[in-house]
This record gives structure tokens, C-alpha cells and sequence, in this order.
């Protein structure tokens, strides 16, 4: 793979991370952002992984 497709699969890996951990850890986020509701949290956590596994799929089988 070229270095333009290495980048975007580090930081689709990076995406993906945040992503999980926001979607498996959504009280310690709220304790950060105080007013974010944890459901709204933990929903845009899972949207944000399936996102990023999907592109990164799509990449490693180009």
C-alpha cells in the first residue's frame, strides 16, 4: 500500500478507537462534556466505529 492509504488507515484505526471507547464508556464522556445525555453519547460512538470499519474494509480490499 502506498503512504496516502497507510495514513488514511491510521487515522480511520484512530477514528475507530474513539469510537469504541466512546460507545463502551459513554459516563466517563459525560463526565467530561457534563451536559451530553449518555444515550446520545453511546449512539454516536457506535454510528462513528460502524463508519470507520466500513472505510476500512473498503480500503484493505482495494
Amino acid at each position: 500500500m502506498d503512504t496516502a492509504r497507510w495514513l488514511t488507515l491510521i487515522a480511520l484505526s484512530i477514528l475507530l478507537a474513539e469510537g469504541f471507547a466512546l460507545s463502551v464508556f459513554p459516563r466517563q464522556f459525560k463526565e467530561l462534556l457534563c451536559e451530553a445525555d449518555p444515550r446520545l453519547l453511546q449512539a454516536a460512538g457506535l454510528a462513528e466505529t460502524v463508519v470507520a470499519a466500513a472505510l476500512m474494509a473498503g480500503i484493505m480490499m482495494q
